[in-house]
């Protein structure tokens, strides 16, 4: 790679990290009103879009728009449900590198209304200039941080020597199968390849940048049926009650150790996102019990090793029961 794209491809990495900066404190000061405003407005009209996954909902027509005036390709690949955006700015022909910046459009549901002190979908910034709303930081707010900073840059560098990509899903929230994974196949597919990567997610703690991820922890997930036997309420001992049969098990999945983690990356973790049980009645005890868990594990695990180690809690306690574990949604990788 040549030394000049290396240093403009650094530069627009730069910008964009100035941007990010901006739309979490968007008084600061070295960056002008206009440009606050169109950070913090652009992330406004995403928000204001209900696009809980796999829904798109409109967002990438507003990201197709802007990137169009400043003269990016864009291709819309629908694969199912899903929508996805592949826009690029240069000559893909040549031998100069591909930077791509990469996000999603799709939210998680906001869940009850009334639970929000702001409206989930309005996009309000209170008088301590935070943006609140649904999205706000994961991630519709690196979405609008990089596309200002493109339209920065690409008007003050008009002539860059590389090619510039976008690459926009609404699918990552969910199931993440027709998603980036299918628009990267495509591309290579087209003999298309990315030289470099910038993704907007939200993984800094107290300032911009001051943690730097290299790579991505391993997401395994499973749904959990504990088998009962129905019955009345009034009449315990004539049924078999799996929420009770169950809380043994649970919580030594719950308290288990799974490992230390390794140098760059924490513990394996085990988290219970949802549980149903009933038939909704007051009297009756049910037949059946299902958990919803995810593991996200550092490279000192595997995911053999965790199925082992759940199926072998769960029979120390004698339960019927049966387990769907969910494909891998992201592999483990250390670059």
């Amino acid at each position: 790679m040549h030394r000049r794209s290396i240093y403009t491809i650094a530069f627009v990495f730069i910008t964009f990290l100035s941007y990010l900066s901006l739309y979490h404190c968007l008084t600061r000061s070295t960056m002008s009103s206009a440009t606050r405003s169109s950070v913090a407005d652009l992330a406004r009209e995403l928000i204001r879009i209900e696009s809980i996954t796999p829904v798109d909902g409109g967002c990438q027509t507003v990201v197709h728009h802007r990137l169009s005036k400043i003269g990016f390709t864009c291709e819309t690949l629908q694969y199912h449900d899903v929508t996805n955006l592949w826009a690029f700015r240069g000559d893909l022909k040549s031998k100069q590198p591909l930077l791509v910046f990469a996000g999603h459009t799709d939210i998680v549901p906001p869940g009850p209304l009334e639970a929000w002190t702001y409206h989930p979908f309005d996009g309000f910034i209170d008088d301590q200039n935070i943006l609140h709303g649904r999205g706000a930081v994961d991630m519709k707010g690196g979405i609008a941080s990089f596309l200002v900073a493109l339209e920065d840059f690409i008007s003050s560098h008009p002539n860059h020597s590389y090619s510039i990509g976008v690459i926009i899903t609404s699918d990552e929230e969910g199931k993440a199968e027709y998603g980036t994974k299918m628009v990267v196949e495509e591309l290579l597919r087209r003999g298309i390849h990315i030289n470099m990567a910038i993704i907007g997610e939200p993984s800094s703690y107290e300032t911009v940048g001051d943690f730097i991820k290299i790579g991505r922890r391993g997401s395994l997930g499973g749904e959990l049926t504990i088998k009962g036997i129905q019955g009345h309420v009034a009449y315990p001992h004539q049924s078999l009650n799996p929420i009770h049969e169950s809380l043994g098990a649970l919580k030594d999945l719950v308290d288990m150790k799974w490992n230390d983690g390794t140098e760059d990356f924490g513990p394996t973790t085990f988290q219970i996102s949802n549980i149903n049980a009933g038939t909704g009645a007051r009297n009756v005890v049910p037949g059946f019990k299902t958990v919803v868990f995810n593991f996200r594990y550092s490279p000192a695990s595997t995911e053999e090793n965790i199925k082992s180690r759940v199926e072998k809690i769960l029979d120390n306690h004698s339960l019927n029961y049966e387990i769907d574990w969910h494909d891998v949604s992201s592999n483990l990788f250390v670059s």
